[in-house]
């Protein structure tokens, strides 16, 4: 048999795909989107194939190319517009990464912990020998650590808020 009575032939999508060095699933998609006739010949699905890539690559492939050439398109222009912006806060020395705000503030937290607790402690001490107040350390703990949680927690939000986000400097 020829090569141009083969082509003629009836074609089958694995044997297609080989030809064309794409996989019988690729292959079946076409099929089932109607890119390439179903029951054609390897003649007719070679100019349909040939046709359909032609397409795709001017910018008038079918809806779902379109649609994907337009998504790809917008996510490479946002990846564009999110560097240039690094630039632009680089070069204004206001570019300040995420890891090291998270590290000043756990740091932060920790100082004024123990700035809480020493306050509390000197206000105890101060009470007991002034007027002869006693304030038990359970209760100076209690209620210190009361405060210290609280600035903990909005800590650890804050933190994640900004390691988390990524979407701005």
């Amino acid at each position: 048999m020829s090569p141009l009575e083969a082509l003629n032939q009836k074609a089958t999508q694995k044997a297609f795909g080989r030809m064309v060095g794409v996989t019988q699933p690729a292959i079946s998609d076409y099929v089932s989107r109607g890119v390439l006739t179903r029951g054609g010949t390897y003649a007719q699905w070679l100019l349909e194939y040939s046709s359909s890539l032609r397409d795709v690559a001017a910018g008038r492939g079918g809806e779902d190319e379109q649609q994907s050439l337009t998504a790809a398109r917008t996510e490479e222009s946002q990846i564009k517009t999110a560097l240039m912006r690094l630039d632009y806060h680089e070069k204004l020395n206001s570019l300040v990464l995420a890891d090291a705000c998270a590290e000043v503030i756990g740091e932060w937290c920790v100082f004024t912990n123990k700035a809480i607790i020493d306050e509390f402690k000197k206000f105890a001490s101060e009470l007991d020998s002034k007027d002869g107040i006693k304030i038990s350390a359970d209760s100076v703990k209690r209620h210190a650590g009361s405060v210290i949680e609280r600035i903990q927690q909005y800590s650890q939000k804050l933190s994640k808020d900004i390691v988390g986000s990524g979407e701005e400097v």
